[in-house]
């Protein structure tokens, strides 16, 4: 836009907003399969961090890492409950 040419400016803009946009809306669910649990906004985090660590191939990469992370500290979370609510029960028995 500095060197007057502010329609092509404009023009460039909205075309990356718009193909941002429906890129985003096509990419993330073929890319977390649809069948994730996690919010749009963690899944856009995991992307840009992805992307950030591992260049291109983090698109693909940082929602993995986030999703079996998030997994790994449920089920960690879960089966300390586990062990402390059956230890409880064994020893009231």
């Amino acid at each position: 836009m500095v060197s007057g040419e502010i329609l092509s400016g404009v023009i460039v803009v909205l075309v990356g907003a718009f193909g941002l946009t429906v890129l985003g809306n096509v990419l993330q669910p073929l890319l977390l399969g649809g069948k994730s649990s996690i919010n749009g906004a963690v899944a856009f985090f995991g992307l840009l961090g992805g992307t950030a660590a591992f260049g291109l191939l983090g698109l693909v990469i940082g929602p993995i890492i986030l999703v079996t992370t998030s997994r790994l500290i449920r089920i960690a979370l879960y089966s300390d409950a586990n062990s402390d609510a059956s230890a409880d029960h064994r020893s009231a028995a």
